[in-house]
């Protein structure tokens, strides 16, 4: 489905479609406003459907865990056997999505703990799930589990005691839900107040490794929550996971619940959290997951360290994965489909599109490297090494090339680290750990800054030139900039990678728009939390990059036979994308102010045109630009996304500004109508028409340039003034 599709249908008719489908949407389509106005729609639908079913079947106490696969398992053991041996004897459920995730020798292993296996997908057949990944199993399960109350841990939880003593607390009582807090507060959650009709900003963020519910008193809050996550491709772009879920549907709901008022504290990658009395009950190891192939790391006041080494030295007597097989020689060559369950399995990937045995955005770092066959690679930040061992295998595949690594074992979160968790530390370790790989002889670590890097990158790589930059270590705006600005020279002809390119909570996104500015071609795969690719080479001329719109007097021709009747050469004018280059000459506007981001362009009209004012900068800061004090005419003129880059909410967000502050006289849009360009007039359309222009569309035809069939919207505004202004 195209953007003009999504923006030519009714909110109830899209809200249909989204339930109906989970794949086929346009790029960034989650942002666009008729799917945010759908998705209300839908969840009043949701809210209405909500009332008419029957409350949850349920009896009895227990505790749900969701793990699968051998690194969740294993952590699942571990939380398991302590909670036995701390005393608790409440009945456990571990639910898992398939056999694939569930290895015979790890389900044997579990035997003697008294602990129920529930294959999600066999619940799936009789109670639909939109979506059904790793974090949306957890609301999922909470729905489906027969126990009445109900203390849902993550698999990588370990209680310091036994916590059967919270269904007791007066405040589950007085409730029947109780949540725990996170870091801090929301942030970024402006398109979900909106859609859920709450206010979040400012109130604490929930963290999810444990959940107290009584599903007797609270199924319509968890049908909900089961329905935001079962929407995850929509509501995961607006709020960190699943862990806001629970609350969220609480809040919609206006039903009650509990947060226990004691911050979490963080330590060594580990969350401790509270009971209402202020003892620690929880031990949440979010950057310290147990892992049978790796020594385990101590936490400042974990308690039951040693009991938890003991226990995974059990288990690995017990199982022996099959792909642990020949590390400890430190040459375990496994073919492709053995490497990428290996990989998934023992690097923890972070958002990397990947599933099971699928290693998703390490496809692409592979198949880059093996293209370009590369001598170097430079790989900038990885929490346990999933991209620079993606890259590493594609180099070893190739025979030739070694990745430099660049990771200071950064511990804690936020900048500079990202949820760093101190992997990196001992060089015996990380040797061993890229060995288990078979890639040790690819793979160079520097433990230092990307910045204290760069001059023994130089040194490593001497006269040789590096052909791919993948770079996830700061997720700040100054910190992924930098990073670019200092490593992207070393490219002569190759690419930059960003990971978390769409991640809400980072700020690489804007990064790579000012990357974008500067004249480079970026591409962003919209998939979990994003990936971005910029080419590095050549830079394209400027008539390789806007001949075809600059150079073309037919298209002039027919602009100009448009909107000559109404413009004149005392109005003031105001250019959005510097598009009226061709028909500036035919206008001789006296006062003209043309604004770009391409700096190529900017400086041959500032040539050009002297007597004219020029601004160059982020299609974002237009409004903190210094414009023009009054405008008669606004064009915007030549956006055409594909060829030119432009992304059409900028569009969008530009053209609402300028016409909400300016209210010019006549206002005129020109794209191309080949395949989806032409959506991006179907906002500006609306905005027109709220604001109570007249409009006219003109279609025409040009030969010889790409997409040569287009349209010139020009709107005249009436000559009373709109009562109301453009919604915000």
């Amino acid at each position: 489905m195209t953007v003009v599709e999504l923006g030519s249908m009714e909110p109830d008719e899209l809200a249909a479609a989204i339930e109906a489908a989970k794949d086929g949407w346009p790029d960034q389509w989650y942002c666009l406003p008729v799917v945010v106005e759908a998705y209300r729609t839908a969840l009043q639908r949701e809210l209405e459907a909500a009332d008419s079913r029957p409350p949850l079947s349920a009896s009895g106490r227990g505790i749900v865990i969701c793990a699968g696969g051998p690194l969740y398992l294993t952590c699942a053991w571990v939380c398991v056997r302590r909670l036995r041996q701390l005393g608790c004897e409440l009945p456990i459920q571990i639910w898992h999505r398939g056999p694939d995730e569930l290895p015979e020798p790890f389900r044997r292993a579990f035997d003697t703990s008294d602990v129920e296996f529930i294959d999600a997908l066999e619940i799936r057949k009789c109670v639909p799930m939109r979506i059904l990944n790793g974090w949306e199993l957890k609301a999922f399960a909470l729905l489906c589990t027969p126990f009445a109350q109900v203390l849902m841990l993550d698999a990588d939880n370990v209680p310091a005691r036994d916590p059967s003593y919270l269904f007791d607390a007066p405040e589950f009582a007085a409730t029947g839900a109780v949540v725990w807090p996170d870091r801090g507060p929301f942030t970024n959650v402006a398109v979900i107040e909106q859609v859920a009709d709450v206010r979040l900003a400012g109130e604490m963020e929930q963290e999810s490794g444990q959940v107290l519910v009584d599903r007797t008193r609270c199924g319509r809050a968890l049908g909900l929550a089961a329905w935001l996550n079962g929407h995850s491709d929509f509501f995961y772009r607006h709020v960190h996971g699943d862990k806001d879920t629970f609350q969220l549907a609480f809040r919609v709901l206006r039903m009650p619940y509990r947060m226990v008022p004691h911050r979490m504290e963080e330590r060594d990658g580990v969350f401790f959290q509270h009971d209402f009395g202020g003892d620690v009950v929880f031990q949440h190891r979010t950057g310290a997951k147990w892992d049978l192939d790796e020594a385990p790391r101590a936490a400042t006041g974990f308690a039951g360290h040693d009991d938890c080494v003991t226990l995974i030295e059990e288990l690995r007597a017990l199982v022996r994965p099959a792909e642990s097989a020949g590390r400890a020689g430190g040459d375990a060559r496994p073919g492709l489909e053995g490497f990428c369950k290996e990989v998934v399995a023992r690097t923890s990937p972070l958002s990397q599109n990947t599933g099971p045995g699928n290693i998703g955005f390490g496809w692409l770092y592979y198949a880059l490297a093996r293209n370009l066959a590369p001598a170097y690679v430079v790989a900038i930040g990885s929490a346990r090494g999933f991209m620079p061992v993606c890259l590493a295998r594609a180099l070893r595949d190739n025979g030739r090339g070694r990745v430099i690594f660049i990771d200071p074992s950064y511990e804690g979160h936020g900048n500079p680290g990202w949820s760093g968790v101190g992997f990196w530390n001992d060089p015996r370790h990380v040797t061993s750990w890229f060995a288990g790989f078979g890639v040790a002889d690819h793979v160079v670590h520097l433990k230092m800054t990307s910045e204290e890097a760069l001059p023994h990158v130089k040194a490593l790589i001497g006269a040789e030139s590096v052909s791919l930059v993948v770079i996830d270590g700061r997720h700040t705006y100054d910190g992924c900039l930098s990073d670019f600005e200092r490593y992207a020279p070393l490219v002569r002809s190759g690419f930059v990678c960003f990971h978390d390119a769409t991640n809400s909570q980072c700020r690489v996104a804007a990064a790579i728009d000012t990357i974008k500015s500067r004249g480079y071609e970026c591409i962003t795969i919209d998939a979990d939390a994003g990936l971005a690719i910029a080419q590095i080479g050549p830079s394209r001329s400027h008539s390789d990059r806007w001949g075809y719109l600059v150079g073309n007097e037919e298209r002039a021709d027919a602009i100009w036979k448009s909107i000559a009747p109404l413009v004149g050469s005392q109005d003031s004018v105001l250019d959005l994308y510097c598009g009226s280059a061709p028909i500036l000459m035919r206008m001789r506007p006296q006062r003209y102010c043309g604004y770009d981001g391409d700096v190529g362009q900017v400086a041959r009209l500032r040539v050009e045109f002297p007597q004219y004012r020029w601004l160059v900068g982020p299609e974002r800061l237009l409004p903190s630009m210094d414009l023009p004090e009054s405008v008669d005419v606004l064009l915007g003129l030549g956006v055409c996304r594909r060829v030119a880059g432009w992304d059409p909410a900028d569009v969008v967000r530009n053209s609402r500004f300028a016409l909400g502050f300016y209210r010019p006289r006549v206002a005129v849009f020109e794209t191309a109508t080949d395949y989806d360009d032409a959506s991006i007039l179907i906002e500006i359309r609306r905005l027109l028409t709220q604001l109570d222009y007249e409009i006219r569309e003109d279609r025409y035809a040009v030969e010889g340039i790409p997409y040569s069939n287009r349209s010139v919207v020009v709107a005249l505004r009436h000559l009373e003034e709109p009562a109301d202004d453009v919604d915000a």
